[in-house]
C-alpha cells in the first residue's frame, strides 16, 4: 500500500475532502483532480501521484496534495482562538484579497476603506486591525481593538510537513485487512529468486512448512495422506464416504443432544432446579462435544 504522501486513498481516513493535517500531514489537503465540487483549498491543488501499475488514477479517487493557490496564510497563538487555522482567499473587496477561515465562514479578514486598515472580524465585531497599506495579508502591525491578547500571528505555509509515524500508522492500521484492492494500491512484487517466499493472492508469504498446504494468506492446513487420503470438512479419513458417515453421525449426535438439553432446562425453568436434572443437562452438553474429539492427523510428508 502506499504512503500518505505517495497515492493513498485519502478521503476516508480524512472524513471528507480538503485540509487534513491528521492523516496527509501539515498543510496538506485531500483532493481529487477535476473534482468540480471540491472545497476552495482543493481548487488548483497539486502533487497528485499517478503510476500505470496502480489501481484507479488521481481523478478516481482523493490523494494527500499540496493545496490550490486559494490556501494563503496561517494564523497561531491568537488570543481569540476561534481565529487560529488556516485561511484560503474568498474574493476580492475594495481592490484588495478577501481571506476567510476555513474552520469558520464567518471569520473574515479583508481591508477596510473606513479605517483605512486591515479588518480581522468574526461577523460585524471586529478584533483586530493593522494599519499597513499592503495589497495583500499583512504579517505584522496588529493591533487588538474587541479582540484580546496576544494578537494574532499571521505566517505565510512554508515547507510542507511530511506524514509523521502517526499519519503512516493511521494508514496501516486502516489498510491492515487487505480484501478488495484499495484505490492507490498495486498487487505484491514477490522477489522469489532471491527470498524463500511465494506469492498468495495480494501477498508475499513463507511457504508452508512439508505436510502443509495454503489455505488463505494467514493459514496453513495439513495434507492427508498414506492409510488416510479422504479429505473434507476438516478431516482426513480412509474415503469420503467414511468421512461423510463420521459428519452425518456428528450431526445427529448434537441434534439430539440440543432437543434434550432444551427439554431438560425447559423442565428446570417450569419446576426449578434439582440435582439430576441439572446432571443431565451437563452430561448432554459433554456429550455433544465428544463427536469433536477426535485425534491428531499423523504428519503426511511426500518423500
Amino acid at each position: 500500500y502506499p504512503s500518505a504522501s505517495n497515492g493513498a486513498a485519502c478521503l476516508r481516513p480524512c472524513g471528507g475532502a480538503g485540509m487534513c493535517p491528521s492523516f496527509c500531514g501539515a498543510n496538506r489537503a485531500c483532493c481529487r483532480r477535476g473534482d468540480k465540487k471540491a472545497p476552495v483549498e482543493c481548487k488548483g491543488s497539486t502533487g497528485f501521484v499517478d503510476f500505470a501499475y496502480t489501481k484507479g488514477s488521481s481523478k478516481d479517487y482523493h490523494q494527500c496534495v499540496q493545496p490550490g493557490p486559494a490556501v494563503a496564510f496561517e494564523i497561531k497563538s491568537c488570543g481569540e482562538f476561534d481565529l487560529n487555522g488556516l485561511w484560503v482567499r474568498t474574493g476580492v473587496k475594495f481592490g484588495r484579497p478577501r481571506y476567510t477561515l476555513i474552520d469558520n465562514q464567518k471569520a473574515k479578514m479583508n481591508w477596510s476603506e473606513k479605517q483605512m486598515a486591515w479588518r480581522l472580524h468574526i461577523g460585524r465585531r471586529t478584533l483586530y486591525i493593522a494599519a499597513s497599506n499592503s495589497t495583500t495579508f499583512p504579517t505584522s502591525g496588529w493591533q487588538a481593538v474587541d479582540g484580546i491578547s496576544p494578537v494574532p500571528q499571521v505566517e505565510t505555509l512554508g515547507q510542507l510537513a511530511s506524514p509523521s509515524l502517526v499519519q503512516v500508522g493511521a494508514l496501516e492500521g486502516s489498510l491492515a485487512r487487505k480484501r478488495k484492492a484499495a484505490f492507490g494500491t498495486h498487487e505484491a512484487a514477490c522477489n522469489t529468486d532471491e527470498e524463500d517466499v511465494e506469492k498468495v493472492g495480494h501477498w508475499c508469504l513463507s511457504p508452508c512448512p512439508p505436510g502443509y498446504r495454503v489455505k488463505n494468506a494467514h493459514t496453513c492446513v495439513q495434507l492427508c495422506g498414506g492409510n488416510m487420503p479422504a479429505d473434507s470438512w476438516g478431516m482426513c479419513g480412509q474415503s469420503p464416504a467414511e468421512v461423510h458417515a463420521v459428519v452425518a453421525q456428528t450431526a445427529a449426535m448434537v441434534s439430539n443432544g440440543a432437543l434434550k438439553s432444551y427439554i431438560l432446562i425447559d423442565g428446570m425453568r417450569k419446576d426449578g432446579v434439582d440435582g439430576d436434572s441439572l446432571a443431565g443437562t451437563i452430561n448432554t452438553f459433554v456429550d455433544m462435544g465428544k463427536p469433536f474429539a477426535h485425534p491428531k492427523c499423523p504428519e503426511f510428508v511426500d518423500a
